[in-house]
C-alpha cells in the first residue's frame, strides 16, 4: 500500500467519525428549530454540505498534524496546541474584531477560519462557495502535505 492510500485511508475514517458526531448535533439543532425550541434557520441541504466540508477539512488537520510526529502522545500534544493556536487566531476564543490587524491576516490562510466561516453559514442557512471552496482546498492540501510527510518518512513508494 503506498503512501497516499495510507494519508487517504486515515483521512477518509476521521472525516467519517466527525461526521457521524456532526450530524447527530446537525439533527439535533434542526429538530429543535423545527418544534421551535430554536430560533435557527438551519435548512438541511446546507446543514449536510457544509458538515460534509468541515469534516472532510478537520480530518486534513487531524491526520497531517499526527503524521508530523512519531509517537501518539506527541501527536496528540501538537494536534492541541496547534488547535488552540489556530482557534485563536482564526477568532474562536475572541472575536476577530479585537485581533491585530496580522492576525487577521494570517487567519485567511488558516483551515480553522474557514471551518468556522462554514459553521456559521450553517446556522445561517447558507451556501457560500467563498467559504466552502477553501476548506476543500484546505483539505485537499493537507491530504497532499500528509501523503508526502508519509512517503519522506516511511519512505513509501507513490504507486
Amino acid at each position: 500500500i503506498g503512501s497516499r492510500h495510507i494519508a487517504f485511508g486515515k483521512i477518509l475514517s476521521v472525516s467519517l467519525a466527525l461526521f457521524i458526531l456532526l450530524s447527530g448535533s446537525v439533527l439535533v439543532i434542526v429538530l429543535l428549530s423545527a418544534l421551535n425550541i430554536l430560533s435557527v434557520t438551519t435548512g438541511l441541504p446546507a446543514a449536510i454540505l457544509n458538515t460534509v466540508a468541515v469534516c472532510l477539512c478537520a480530518a486534513g488537520v487531524i491526520v497531517f498534524i499526527i503524521s508530523l510526529t512519531t509517537g501518539r502522545t506527541g501527536g496528540i500534544l501538537l494536534l492541541f496546541i496547534s488547535s488552540a493556536v489556530m482557534c485563536f487566531i482564526s477568532g474562536c476564543f475572541v472575536p476577530e474584531l479585537f485581533l491585530p490587524d496580522v492576525l487577521k491576516e494570517l487567519s485567511n490562510y488558516l483551515p480553522s477560519t474557514h471551518m468556522l466561516r462554514l459553521m456559521t453559514d450553517m446556522i445561517q442557512n447558507r451556501i457560500s462557495p467563498s467559504h466552502l471552496l477553501p476548506a476543500l482546498c484546505s483539505g485537499i492540501c493537507l491530504y497532499l502535505f500528509t501523503t508526502l510527510n508519509l512517503y519522506v518518512r516511511k519512505g513509501a513508494k507513490l504507486k
